[in-house]
């Protein structure tokens, strides 16, 4: 919509003036008459002169009155960014660099905690190298976090905490901490995707909010943080916790961070296994894929394996189903055949009725789709799913022969994979 014109009054008597002259400058007989002095007569039309002049000395002073209106908005509109201006640079304050913001300010920090009816703070890094690791403080400023958070936790008031998925490793024992010993007051989610965020904590009590932003944004980067008591800012930050947060899940769900580690999965064919595999599963730095799939498959014939495939993800997704409770692992890969080198794309379906055991369903343009049983190893050497394909032979051979997988096609609701055993230390694998 456009702005309406605001026009002087001096410019209106210009106008009136003007049209006044035409008039008079069309007319056939002169208006006011004739003008006489003692020599010799005047013009006739001389009124018609003067009354031009005057309409030009209207529009000049119009627009000069115009033209000082204007700067004076001008001149008013800058003296108030100059004092926004001012009045922003003390209401935002610089702390220093995020790995001293504990030990340089924590009597200052626990002092807030201590006046805070509720906290937000966000932990959430973006990881350029696929580090897990990435909090910009060490054991001793961990402490003192916990000191901070008891300030109002102890006091049955309310802390969120807001982590990625990079930083939850890394703080995942004090998360386990705070919630049994402050279940009521603490609450910890994790967002659903990995992507650069703008770390604060916000303090709020009945009069006020305060807010401390700007650490973060990815791993190993150690920023400036600012303190701020500003309302809009403050009210800014609470709303970016609120999308935040509506990207997230709780800490106590089943998560993508949950499914990492060495897997032993085995499949049937007619009642018979078919083969058994070793499957690693891992977290990248990708916010479209976040989870990589990769394993070697043998043939077992006579208590022998054959490594005869393997296979890697191109895609995966993790969901989590509230309703069935359960999770899901959906991914794609591709399935190289070791005998004739052709890789074929499959895709794989997995559902987790705990963090230890799963039951799906494998299926692609070369093959027939299968049912798949599979275990975490918890075993001596938990990295298995990493080693070479003769070190994962050896041990799924010795595992077979001590009868801890099924050799027959589980029925409804038994386990092909004993859980049990998947919580012991074996003994040496055998040649």
């Amino acid at each position: 919509m456009l702005n309406s014109v605001k026009i002087p009054i001096t410019l209106y008597f210009a106008l009136i003036a003007g049209a006044l002259s035409m008039f008079l400058e069309f007319s056939v007989e002169p208006f006011f008459g004739q003008l006489h002095t003692v020599e010799e007569k005047v013009p006739l039309y001389m009124w018609h002169f003067i009354l031009g002049a005057v309409a030009v000395f209207f529009v000049v002073v119009g627009l000069l009155f115009d033209l000082h209106e204007k700067n004076m908005a001008k001149a008013e509109h800058l003296e108030k960014k100059i004092r926004n201006l001012a009045d922003s640079g003390e209401k935002i304050e610089y702390m220093g660099a995020a790995s001293q913001l504990i030990d340089n300010h924590h009597s200052l920090l626990m002092s807030l905690a201590d006046d805070s009816i509720r906290v937000k703070n966000t932990l959430a890094f973006f990881s350029r190298s696929g580090s897990n690791s990435a909090l910009p403080f060490g054991p001793e400023q961990m402490n003192k976090r916990r000191q901070i958070l008891e300030k109002v936790l102890s006091q049955h008031r309310s802390w969120t905490d807001l982590y990625s998925e990079k930083t939850e490793p890394a703080i995942d024992d004090e998360t386990k901490w705070l919630l049994k010993a402050y279940s009521s007051a603490y609450s910890p989610h994790i967002l659903r995707s990995s992507y650069p965020v703008v770390n604060f904590i916000l303090f709020i009590n009945d009069e006020h909010m305060e807010v401390w932003f700007g650490f973060g944004l990815f791993s190993g980067y150690d920023g400036p943080v600012f303190r701020s008591a500003d309302p809009n800012l403050c009210m800014y930050f609470d709303k970016y916790f609120d999308a935040l947060m509506s990207d997230s899940r709780k800490w106590d769900e089943v998560g993508r961070e949950d499914l990492q580690g060495s897997w032993i999965s085995v499949s049937y064919l007619d009642g018979k296994i078919n083969d058994i595999a070793v499957v690693w599963i891992e977290m990248v730095d990708s916010s479209i894929h976040p989870l990589y799939v990769k394993g070697n498959v043998f043939a077992v014939a006579n208590e022998e394996f054959h490594w005869f495939r393997k296979f890697s993800s191109t895609s995966a997704g993790f969901t989590v189903r509230q309703i069935e409770a359960e999770a899901v692992l959906d991914f794609t890969f591709d399935d190289q055949d070791l005998r004739t080198k052709v890789t074929h794309k499959s895709a794989g379906h997995y559902s987790y009725s705990d963090l230890d055991y799963f039951e799906g369903t494998v299926f692609g343009e070369a093959r027939e789709t299968k049912k798949i049983y599979g275990g975490r190893w918890k075993g001596k050497d938990e990295q298995i799913g990493k080693k070479d394909a003769d070190q994962q032979r050896k041990l799924l051979k010795q595992i077979y022969q001590e009868g801890c997988i099924r050799s027959s096609q589980p029925a409804p609701g038994e386990r092909a994979l004993p859980k049990s055993f998947f919580k012991r230390q074996p003994p040496a694998a055998a040649a």
